[in-house]
């Protein structure tokens, strides 16, 4: 689309915007002592729900600390500071725990915004200039997938039980009790409804 006639500016501001996110994250990379990069890498592992697998956009490996997943991202400016605040980086927690399954080693992990530049993580563990956003609660990527673990069991007791909530804005008012997690479990969130394939259930009964 940018390379149609009469694109030629959005084409050219695109292209400068892109630039200056590689050379920021070059710096980045230069000055944690970033030995190795492995784009894409293929990460595979288990949990009792079965397996599971995904690609890390970008994996680094330093001569000296715990190795860093990346996760890159275009935008997200107010999203995923948002995530890291609510240690609700999901992804980048699943991406660790398969790292650390299938090497022992338990990574540090960060998101990289290509459009403003910007390097954002939980902890300094991984880059020593990145933005750093702790969680509100302390708890670090590894307490995060352990909470997923009981979320999920939490979940599959109630399918298995003939149970499905549908998480949606119009429900979460009137929400019965058992829409409750158990403390160990993580928070609810209503997500944006329009990737939710169920939501044409919502207000239906088998009465």
């Amino acid at each position: 689309m940018l390379r149609m006639p009469g694109r030629g500016a959005a084409l050219a501001h695109f292209r400068r915007r892109l630039l200056r996110a590689l050379h920021t994250l070059r710096s980045h990379v230069r000055q944690a002592g970033v030995a190795a990069v492995v784009p894409e890498q293929a990460l595979e592992g288990r949990f009792e729900g079965g397996e599971l697998a995904g690609f890390a956009d970008l994996v680094m490996h330093k001569a000296a600390g715990a190795p860093v997943v990346v996760d890159v991202k275009w935008s997200g400016g107010k999203k995923y500071p948002e995530k890291l605040r609510l240690n609700r980086h999901l992804q980048l927690a699943l991406y660790a725990e398969l790292f650390r399954q299938q090497t022992g080693q338990q990574p540090a992990v960060a998101y990289y915004l290509l459009d403003r530049a910007r390097l954002l993580a939980p902890d300094g563990r991984g880059f020593p200039e990145a933005e750093v956003i702790p969680s509100d609660d302390d708890e670090n990527t590894a307490q995060l997938w352990q909470r997923f673990v009981a979320t999920w069991r939490w979940r599959v007791a109630q399918i298995r039980a003939g149970r499905f909530e549908l998480v949606l804005e119009a429900t979460s008012a009137g929400a019965a009790e058992d829409s409750e997690p158990p403390p160990e479990a993580m928070a609810i969130e209503t997500l944006n409804e329009a990737y939710n394939d169920y939501r044409t259930l919502a207000g239906w009964s088998n009465a």
